[in-house]
């Protein structure tokens, strides 16, 4: 696992990957996993993992704002 995360991060330099299974009845991991934006050839590969995929994102919020889109949305906020 750790040799396939330096390859696609391309990051030798990485020394851990910490790899843990989700156990059943704790939904608040699941959602931890699944906030992070996926392609949709992640979530399409069947029903099931679909499933989990939009029971876990529903209702949540998935806009993050970064850079430039960062800072205007701080100045928004404070009124400029």
């Amino acid at each position: 696992w750790l040799e396939l995360w330096q390859e696609v991060t391309k990051n030798p330099f990485i020394t851990q990957v910490d790899v843990r299974k989700v156990r059943n009845g704790r939904d608040d991991k699941v959602y931890e996993i699944a906030k992070y934006s996926a392609k949709d050839s992640d979530y399409l590969i069947s029903q099931e993992v679909f499933e989990v995929f939009y029971k876990a994102l529903k209702g949540k919020r998935l806009i993050v704002y970064s850079g430039l889109f960062k800072d205007a949305m701080t100045k928004f906020k404070n009124g400029e």
